[in-house]
């Protein structure tokens, strides 16, 4: 059950990055379409845009039928949706596809959290949690990689990636159970407020620019690269793989580092190693160079990320959790759906460089309402 359930969320790295490499590919093939520039990055951030919108819709509607059948049915549409640039021909069409999978991974999240909620407590919990943040991690570097690669044969192939859903969805089917604990009997937490709004608030702007500054490298790197003369999608796949593969390397760790250094300490060491990763990302010429960055960035992500999350958890009241990570969650892909919006301007003026240079900024400006967020834990 618990092993389904780590499987589940490591779904959810694959719902955008995983057809990062296939960009170039995708601008290419449809170039005679107007402002193709942008659609083609849509093709990425628009699931996040939807994550954003479904999340709070499914959350309500399994508290009132359940979680299981709902998220085995999430999965299903998940291996569907994501799978539909390999036979839709139009660029709307593609982009259909990546907006149902957006209200996927939506259910995913949100009914995989809910369940291991019900299932886990304590200690307990605080264990799934730190072997989610790592499967998701090192999830990334296989899909990642096997993306960048697949692209090197056609920009369609990564997209079959997301049909490897479908045996999940009938291992969940067969392996999880409908909880109803007791203590969700009665229960009405809309009744009751948060209790630091101030501090959540702090953190989902955290959350907003680490997320939109840390999608520049999946939105723009494989553009980066081409422009640097390095035409193989599958190079951006190994950067991009390298960097979620330290991440998960740096969470396991997240746990001692909290408990040692605290938050605060925390959000410096983790927002600064992301800025400079982020920095020596868009400075470098060489696949060294650039991989050095993505490494570097991947190392303040694994601990900044779980941090966001830990710390929000600390400011709520048992009745406000499940509010409180939904915002905090959306804030994160909502950073993700406009990080091309902001940055392809940049871009256009001054060249891929100074949109890095940006995105470091914007990670080191999330340093002031992170120290503000009044958790010290």
């Amino acid at each position: 059950m618990k092993l389904t359930l780590l499987l589940t969320a490591s779904l959810t790295i694959m719902a955008g990055a995983t057809i990062s490499p296939s960009l170039p590919g995708i601008t290419a093939a449809y170039a005679g379409t107007a402002h193709i520039e942008l659609l083609s990055r849509l093709v990425l951030t628009l699931p996040p845009l939807f994550v954003v919108v479904a999340s709070p819709i499914i959350g309500r509607v399994a508290d009132r039928v359940g979680r299981s059948s709902l998220l085995i049915g999430t999965i299903v549409l998940y291996a569907i949706a994501g799978s539909s640039g390999l036979w839709l021909e139009s660029l709307h069409g593609l982009l259909v596809g990546r907006a149902l999978l957006g209200v996927a991974v939506a259910g995913i999240m949100t009914l995989g959290m809910a369940l291991a909620g019900d299932y886990f407590d304590g200690a307990e919990l605080d264990r799934y949690m730190g072997l989610q943040q790592a499967f998701t991690g090192f999830g990334g570097l296989v899909f990642l990689t096997a993306g960048g690669f697949l692209a090197d044969i056609n920009w369609r192939y990564p997209f079959v990636i997301y049909a490897f859903a479908l045996p999940l969805a009938f291992l969940a089917w067969r392996v999880l159970t409908e909880p109803m604990p007791d203590r969700l009997k009665g229960n009405d937490p809309s009744s009751v407020t948060l209790a630091n709004p101030a501090g959540v608030l702090a953190l989902c702007v955290v959350a907003l620019f680490v997320s939109g500054a840390f999608y520049i490298i999946p939105s723009q790197l494989p553009y980066r690269l081409k422009e640097l003369g390095f035409m193989s999608p599958s190079l951006a796949g190994l950067s991009m793989g390298l960097m979620t593969f330290v991440s998960a390397m740096a969470s396991l760790t997240f746990g001692r580092l909290r408990g040692r250094m605290g938050a605060k300490v925390i959000f410096v060491v983790g927002l600064v190693a992301m800025a400079l990763g982020i920095t020596v990302t868009g400075a470098g010429t060489t696949i060294l160079t650039v991989m050095c960055g993505t490494g570097l960035t991947g190392l303040g992500m694994g601990v900044a990320i779980p941090n966001i999350f830990a710390s929000a958890m600390a400011l709520a009241s048992p009745q406000t959790r499940g509010r409180t990570a939904g915002v905090i969650t959306a804030s994160l892909f909502l950073g993700q759906f406009v990080s091309p919006l902001l940055s392809q301007p940049i871009i256009a003026a001054f060249h891929y460089p100074a949109a890095f240079y940006a995105a470091a900024v914007l990670t080191i400006a999330a340093l002031l309402p992170a120290l503000r967020s009044g958790s010290d834990d």
